[in-house]
Formats: structure tokens, C-alpha cells, sequence
């Protein structure tokens, strides 16, 4: 699966206001609303990114594309490939696919370890403090993270999701989903975490193979 990556803030000016021009009204008035400059950029550049991925599939323009949400913000276009959009930090990223899917991202940073029991099974926790040391601890914490959002992507369900419903198994840098039907995929880039999640028809847990790829 392709990672489209992009950081708004290093982008040609011309381009990000290409990408602002062919967003929603509704995502406009919404990115208005939102008090870090970081977060509009984001919004507007990882909607923008959508549209001119999909106008290259379908040879209509960016601008022309409709773009809905579902009840839980789960961004979707009505007859054309499924997708998924995530930032974190001053970066954004997208993915399309053919089925349902789910992407997230997230900068290494300080791990709250005191949520784990909040959110990770049994399992998940005993990975995760078995480390050998802090920053596998803290790299580890933000894996299954990432995993888990990206389920819950995937599923429409967003966090919102009942997080110990689902468990990941982390082995030789490959991971599986407790939930049968879905195959799952994660890397390390630089300084963040890349999880995605797509409905597996065929339930084969395969593991998902990431590519990323800064093109914008």
C-alpha cells in the first residue's frame, strides 16, 4: 500500500492554495474555526491531497470531487476508492485503497504509559513493558497505537471504538488483527509511526507492506 506524505508547511505556496481552492465550503469554515495554524494547514492540504489523487483516477477536477463525511468524520467520496487521511506534528497522510481502510500516523514523542490499561489488552501491555530499554518501550507504545487507530479508521468506529475489542500480535516487524477480516501493516519513517488497516475479504492475515512516498 502507498503513503502519500506531505509537511503543508514546506509545500509551495501555490500548490497548498491549489489545494485550498478545491476543498469543500464546509472544510473552509471548518478549518476557520480551528486556532492552531498547523491544524488548518493540515486539514486543507490532507483534503487537497484526496482530490487530486482521486481527479488522476477519475479525470475530473480536484475541485469537482465530492467529498462527504460519515457520522463519525470518516472521509469518503461516493463511487470512488476508499480512503484515509491522518496528521500528526507539522505532517500529513493519505492513502487510497481498494477496500475500506484506515491510516495513522504519530510523532515518537513521550509515551503516556499510564493509558495502557485504558486502551490495550492483556497482551498489548506485556509487548510493550518487555522492551529492552525506554525508547524501544516508547516505540513499541506508539506501534500498537497506531494500529489501533488505524482499526478504528478503518471500521468507521474512530476512538470511539471499544479499544480492548481488538488486539494486535507484534512479531519480527509484521503484525496481525485479533478481528478476523482485516490485514494490517505498520513501519517506522524518521521521527513517526505509520499503522494502516484494510478489510481482508480473503481473512488471510497477511501483513500489509508499506510503502511512503512524498510526491506533493
Amino acid at each position: 500500500m502507498t503513503i502519500y506524505w506531505c509537511e503543508p508547511e514546506k509545500i509551495d505556496r501555490q500548490l497548498y492554495e491549489t489545494f485550498k481552492k478545491s476543498v469543500s465550503r464546509e472544510t473552509r469554515e471548518r478549518t476557520e474555526r480551528m486556532r492552531r495554524k498547523q491544524d488548518r494547514m493540515a486539514t486543507i492540504t490532507g483534503e487537497g491531497m484526496i482530490r487530486f489523487l482521486l481527479a488522476g483516477k477519475t479525470g475530473e477536477k480536484p475541485e469537482d470531487i465530492v467529498m462527504q463525511r460519515t457520522a463519525d468524520g470518516k472521509p469518503y467520496s461516493p463511487g470512488n476508492p476508499p480512503c484515509s487521511i491522518s496528521h500528526s506534528e507539522g505532517v500529513v497522510a493519505v492513502c487510497l485503497a481498494e477496500r475500506e481502510v484506515g491510516l495513522d500516523i504519530e510523532k515518537l514523542r513521550e509515551a503516556p504509559f499510564r493509558t495502557m490499561r485504558r486502551f490495550c489488552t492483556p497482551e498489548e501491555q506485556a509487548y510493550i513493558l518487555s522492551a529492552g530499554n525506554e525508547e524501544e518501550k516508547r516505540r513499541r507504545f506508539f506501534t500498537v497505537w497506531t494500529l489501533k487507530e488505524a482499526h478504528f479508521k478503518c471500521t468507521g468506529e474512530g476512538l470511539s471504538g471499544r479499544l480492548q475489542s481488538v488486539s494486535f500480535s507484534i512479531k519480527n516487524g509484521k503484525a496481525s488483527c485479533s478481528t478476523q477480516g482485516f490485514a494490517v501493516g505498520f513501519k517506522q519513517y524518521g521521527d513517526f509511526l505509520v499503522a494502516a488497516a484494510i478489510r481482508d475479504e480473503q481473512d488471510n492475515q497477511q501483513s500489509l507492506l508499506l510503502t511512503i512516498t512524498q510526491t506533493f
